[in-house]
């Protein structure tokens, strides 16, 4: 939705800049030159990974509707705060809470209604490869005053931007990386991970994937096809002719992302959890 702004802004959007809820309504102070249109937006995206040999630069092309809903009147509400009419113009306040939620929004992570950064508080260490993050809760209501924003401290439970090798050590109390993983101990890790998006390390671009599974091999015993599709490599061969780099953990189960019938295999110690992650499940 950013790039959509910045693209068609000028050109299409008549100098608006509008207000998204995060689902489907998109709110502007006037309206747009039209009705209904239909625009594209195309996002960059970089493959390159074990079960791919070389990078590929692709695009993902995004399809925007844009439809006139409804025209939102601040009248009621003008009337609803001078006391001369008595019924709350609930389509109003909820319009104007998204505009003010829109800004702090691009900037910081949302959780519901609150808003999360670094920046806005205390940070630390739960245990267990979690920290928490201080924030904001926000709300914009109408008293006998007038309107007020309701602003109130909260805090959250993030995963830690650490390598996953690290993280396994901590979650799971485990000093010793060097000896596989049990089925239970496996079953543990994927469920600890899956949904988590982590970034490759030692690389100079920030290609990020999301955790799919966890391999039932150690990763010393996989293998994947290359481009020509009729020679099989193993993840290990991969990574030492490809970009120089020896796995210290081999028997370490691989992080599986992509599909189920086509996985990409992450090895653990190279790739880091991507900062920001809420952490919803129960810690120890």
């Amino acid at each position: 939705m950013k790039q959509l702004i910045d693209v068609y802004k000028e050109s299409h959007l008549g100098r608006r800049c509008p207000a998204y809820d995060g689902r489907k309504s998109l709110y502007t102070a006037g309206p747009l030159p039209f009705e209904s249109k239909e625009l594209v937006i195309k996002l960059p995206e970089e493959d390159r990974s074990a079960g791919s040999s070389r990078p590929a630069r692709k695009e993902r092309q995004f399809k925007v509707a844009i439809k006139l809903a409804s025209k939102p009147d601040l009248h009621y509400l003008r009337e609803f705060l001078s006391r001369k009419h008595f019924e709350c113009p609930q389509e109003a306040i909820q319009v104007l809470d998204v505009v003010l939620r829109a800004k702090p929004s691009q900037i910081y992570t949302e959780v519901g209604r609150s808003f999360f950064h670094t920046s806005l508080g205390p940070r630390g260490e739960l245990g267990n490869g979690i920290e928490y993050w201080s924030g904001y809760y926000q709300s914009l209501r109408p008293t006998q005053m007038g309107l007020s924003l309701n602003i109130d401290v909260s805090a959250r439970s993030f995963y830690e931007p650490i390598l996953v090798s690290e993280f396994v050590v901590k979650h799971f109390r485990r000093s010793n990386l060097s000896k596989p993983l049990s089925d239970q101990d496996r079953v543990k890790v994927k469920k600890a991970l899956k949904g988590v998006r982590v970034r490759l390390i030692y690389m100079d671009y920030a290609k990020t994937c999301k955790i799919i599974g966890v391999s039932r091999d150690p990763i010393s015993q996989l293998t994947f096809p290359l481009d020509d599709k009729r020679t099989n490599v193993s993840v290990v061969k991969y990574f030492r002719e490809k970009y120089n780099v020896v796995l210290k953990y081999p028997s370490l189960p691989a992080l599986q992302s992509g599909s189920e019938a086509r996985p990409v295999y992450l090895p653990m110690e190279l790739y880091s959890i991507v900062e920001g992650q809420r952490y919803t499940k129960k810690t120890k």
